[in-house]
């Protein structure tokens, strides 16, 4: 990130506090997610977490019972079964999981620049994994790649909004947003400052 990028992050980072704080001060601030779909996140987390670590306690048990394999048939042979199984369980969980997530970044709840920042940055992370193995999730990578466009537009008109709607707010209130204007200056001038010493060094 170089310094021009220092002084976008610094500028709308203030910007969005200001913003903040005129829906305080008018009563407008957002609602909380619903405690369901909070619920609903967390248990399909922990249930391809379980799965998992079921899958490596069962691949620890599998190599002790290679050691003598002849003994050990009928369990192997068992292990095999359950182990299907299991990886059967895990695709579909992961499956609930990315579609959760893709469900989840296609919402438009009014996010900030920074909140649509950050569900980008996850569906990159996501998007990395699954092209582990192409094959298998050729259909979910095509729709990642229509959602990136979109999350791509969405980042640039609320930049686009919350710098409008700043300067409105600080146009009506100068006074009162004097200090946050002050710390737009001062913010970036030390991040622009940090980042030439970087480079220096």
């Amino acid at each position: 990130m170089d310094s021009r990028d220092h002084i976008n992050q610094s500028l709308y980072e203030i910007l969005e506090e200001i913003l903040e704080k005129a829906k305080r001060s008018r009563k407008l601030n957002p609602p909380s997610p619903e405690k369901s779909e909070l619920e609903e996140t967390k248990s399909n987390e922990k249930s391809l977490k379980t799965l998992l670590k079921a899958k490596e306690n069962l691949n620890d048990l599998k190599q002790k019972l290679m050691e003598n394999p002849k003994k050990n048939k009928k369990e192997l042979e068992r292990l095999q079964r359950i182990e299907s199984k299991l990886e059967v369980s895990i695709r579909k969980a992961e499956r609930r999981e990315i579609a959760r997530a893709l469900t989840s970044l296609k919402k438009d709840p009014k996010r900030t620049v920074f909140r649509l920042v950050e569900a980008k940055d996850r569906l990159m992370i996501l998007k990395t994994k699954l092209q582990e193995n192409p094959r298998r999730y050729k259909a979910e990578l095509q729709r990642m790649e229509k959602l990136e466009q979109r999350l791509n537009q969405k980042i640039e008109n609320a930049r686009l909004k919350t710098l409008r709607r700043a300067i409105m707010y600080i146009e009506k209130n100068p006074k009162r947003y004097k200090e946050e204007l002050q710390r737009i200056g001062s913010k970036t001038e030390t991040r622009v400052r940090r980042k030439t010493n970087a480079g220096k060094s």
